[in-house]
C-alpha cells in the first residue's frame, strides 16, 4: 500500500532538459490514446484500484473531453493533480507546460512512458497535500489546475489551493456531489458550511455538470460533480488577516448550532463587544451570516487586538 510522503520527484517526460514553463511541445503528435479500457490499462501495469488512494478511474473519453473543454487550457500553464491513467490528460496536451502530479508511482511511471515524446510534459511523482503549492506553483503562475479528485482528499487539496488564490487562474475538478454542494452553499442552507465560505471569500464557483457513477471504473457510490472555481481579487482585498478569517470561520462552524456570542469565546476575549463592533446580532448562527458579514466580523477581530 502506498503511504503520502512529502517528497517528490520532478521527472520530464522525456529529459530533464527544457521544461521550464515556456518549454515548447516538440514533433510529437498533437493527440495521443492514453487510456482506452481501463481493466486492460489496470491489467498492463499489473494492478487493481486502490481504495486506500480513492482510486475511481474515468472510462468514459466524452466526459473527460468535456472537462478539458471547461478547463480551456490551450496555451497556458496547466496542472492536473490525480491523472492516473490519463484519460482526461490526453485531452490536455495543447497546455503550453502541462505538470501531472501522481502519488500512485505504477501509474506515474505509466505515464512517463507513454508521454516521453511530450516534452512540455513533467510528472510529478507527489502527494498533492502535501506539496507547498505557493513554492510549486510561483514560477508558473497563473495557473489552470485540473483534476478528478479522490473523495477522500477533495476538501482538504481544494482548501490549501485556495491558499494562494494570486497563482491560480482557475481551479476545474470534478468532486462528489455533495462537496459540490457545500462550495456552492448559500447561508441558511444545510450545506453552508466553513468550506463554504473560505471558498466564496476567494473565488467565485460555478457548477458545470453533474457525473453519473457508471462513469467510473469502478463506480462510486454517487454522483459526482464538475466545479469551475475562480479567483476573485476584490474579494480576497477585503479580507485584513486570513490567518484570522480562516480560523474564525472553522472555528464557529465546529459548533454551528451554537449562537455566536457562545461560540465566539474560543476566538476572543470579548465576544459582546466584537459582534456589537461588527454590527452582528449575538444570538446568530453561523450558518446564518454571509461571506461578507465573515469578512466584517474577521476584521473587527484584527482591528480590535490591534488597538486594544
Amino acid at each position: 500500500m502506498l503511504t503520502r510522503t512529502s517528497r517528490f520527484n520532478r521527472t520530464p517526460a522525456r529529459s530533464s532538459e527544457n521544461t521550464s514553463p515556456s518549454a515548447a511541445p516538440t514533433e510529437a503528435p498533437a493527440k495521443i490514446e492514453l487510456c482506452g479500457s481501463v481493466r486492460a490499462a489496470l491489467a498492463e501495469v499489473g494492478r487493481e484500484p486502490n481504495k486506500a488512494l480513492g482510486q475511481h478511474f474515468l472510462a468514459q473519453p466524452a466526459i473527460a473531453r468535456k472537462i478539458a473543454s471547461v478547463a480551456n487550457v490551450t496555451g497556458k500553464h496547466t496542472v492536473e493533480i490525480g491523472p492516473g491513467l490519463g484519460a482526461l490528460t490526453q485531452f490536455l496536451l495543447d497546455a503550453q507546460g502541462l505538470w501531472l502530479i501522481e502519488l500512485d508511482h505504477m501509474l506515474a511511471n505509466r505515464l512517463q512512458r507513454l508521454l516521453r515524446d511530450f516534452r512540455h510534459v513533467t510528472i510529478v511523482q507527489a502527494d498533492a497535500l502535501a506539496i507547498d503549492w505557493r513554492k510549486f506553483l510561483r514560477d508558473k503562475a497563473p495557473v489552470t489546475v485540473v483534476g478528478n479528485l479522490p473523495y477522500n482528499v477533495a476538501t482538504p487539496l481544494l482548501s490549501s489551493l485556495l491558499e494562494v488564490p494570486d497563482c491560480l487562474e482557475r481551479v476545474v475538478a470534478m468532486v462528489q456531489h455533495e462537496v459540490a454542494e457545500r462550495l456552492h452553499a448559500e447561508p441558511r442552507t444545510a450545506s453552508y458550511s466553513a468550506l463554504s465560505v473560505l471558498t466564496q471569500a476567494v473565488a467565485t464557483v460555478r457548477k458545470a455538470f453533474v457525473v453519473a457513477p457508471g462513469a467510473f471504473v469502478p463506480s462510486p457510490k454517487v454522483h459526482s460533480q464538475v466545479v469551475v472555481l475562480e479567483p476573485a481579487p476584490e474579494r480576497v482585498a477585503q479580507i485584513a488577516d486570513w490567518n484570522v478569517f480562516r480560523r474564525l470561520v472553522r472555528t464557529v462552524f465546529r459548533q454551528r448550532r451554537k449562537q455566536l456570542r457562545n461560540s465566539l469565546t474560543q476566538v476572543v476575549t470579548d465576544p459582546a463587544e466584537i459582534l456589537r463592533l461588527a454590527g452582528v446580532e449575538p444570538t446568530c448562527r453561523p450558518e446564518e451570516l454571509g461571506v461578507d458579514e465573515f469578512c466584517q466580523l474577521a476584521n473587527v477581530i484584527v482591528e480590535y487586538a490591534r488597538t486594544s
